[in-house]
């Protein structure tokens, strides 16, 4: 391992819960971030911009920036490198850098080997962003990602494309266990959701959460995120995302089940998620559940990576947690048949059950 790229990385990010948003977002996600020992990737092409101003205004956690590059139908491949000023930029403000990478497509392994080249060489603070199709965790080509991350010695960030969630399949969290097992160098998932949570107990370095499902996941060549005029908040017992209005309907009909939707989190104090669908005002609605979705995300991670603890207390713990809300899922089922629990959560209990060690040490 090239020690000092690795530790230079790892000191500044070591553990930590990243939110990945857009610059529009960025005061209400570095203000909760910034009180609870989290840090931001900020997305877009003006995200240097935005960051500089950050620092500017106070916020002293990790800072990475995402130029986003890889996205949308005109997006840049991999093969067409990096530059070197983006990096430059980041490393006048932050600890390391992301490389502004272009898409790397199924079997574009010269694309691969180009992105992790140029990161290489542009220093010791800099993380190779690797935007993924999907086949690269999800099929045996996975080991040829092993292969060329410790061949080139440099650490990774991986963003993974996908229409809906990229992690809602067993293949899917088997590749990305992998990775994370396997590779010799610091690896990070980004442009995640609760995902995010469980590969930082299972090795990654960070875990970014995106804000909104377009910095969730890469969406496929003309593909794009269903939207909502209601905004979303996130249920921490059953560790996903549902509108306002869903939870409020849900709530009415499972009153047998009511701790699920009252919230200790700093910004509901222990108060019910229900009263989010009441508030008429639509830019304050979302402003309340955007805070809570981000503190209660910040609770989830603490409560399971606690400090003092072992890594395979980690890796227990959130196999716990998984199946607990599975459980909780099947509770509501039985009140609402529609009811639909998170593909990406059957899948990580399945995976991460043979990862689990039998004894905490």
């Amino acid at each position: 391992m090239g020690l000092p790229q690795s530790a230079t990385v790892a000191h500044a990010l070591a553990g930590t819960l990243l939110i990945q948003c857009r610059p529009e977002h960025v005061e209400d996600a570095a203000r909760v971030a910034g009180t609870r020992g989290g840090g931001l990737v900020v997305s877009g092409p003006e995200a240097t911009r935005t960051a500089r101003l950050v620092r500017e205004q106070g916020f002293g956690g990790p800072l990475l920036c995402d130029a986003e590059r890889y996205c949308g139908k005109r997006r840049i491949l991999a093969s067409e490198g990096v530059t070197s000023g983006w990096v430059r930029q980041q490393l006048d403000m932050c600890e390391a850098a992301l490389t502004d990478s272009g898409y790397i497509g199924t079997a574009d392994t010269g694309g691969l080997r180009t992105v992790l080249t140029e990161a290489a060489r542009l220093g010791p603070r800099v993380i190779a962003l690797l935007p993924l199709a999907k086949s690269w965790l999800t099929t045996p080509a996975v080991q040829d990602l092993v292969a060329e991350v410790r061949r080139h010695d440099v650490p990774v960030a991986l963003a993974v494309e996908d229409s809906r969630d990229p992690l809602a399949t067993r293949k899917a969290v088997h590749g990305l266990l992998t990775v994370l097992q396997e590779s010799p160098v610091p690896v990070l998932l980004i442009r995640s959701d609760t995902s995010a949570v469980g590969a930082l107990c299972y090795g990654a370095l960070a875990g970014a959460v995106g804000t909104r499902p377009s910095v969730r996941h890469i969406a496929p060549p003309g593909g794009g995120f269903s939207s909502t005029s209601e905004p979303s908040a996130f249920v921490r017992m059953l560790l996903d995302y549902y509108t306002v209005g869903r939870i409020a309907d849900i709530a009415q009909q499972t009153p047998d089940l009511s701790q699920l939707w009252e919230c200790e989190c700093d910004e509901c104090g222990g108060r019910s998620l229900r009263r989010l669908a009441t508030v008429s005002d639509p830019e304050r609605q979302e402003a309340l559940a955007f805070r809570h979705s981000l503190h209660a995300l910040f609770d989830l991670h603490i409560g399971i990576a606690r400090p003092h603890t072992t890594r395979q207390a980690w890796m227990r713990s959130w196999h716990e947690h998984c199946s607990n809300a599975l459980n909780l899922h099947a509770d509501i089922r039985r009140h609402d048949p529609t009811w639909r629990r998170p593909s990406a959560l059957s899948s990580w209990h399945e995976v991460s059950r043979r990862f689990v060690p039998r004894e905490v040490t």
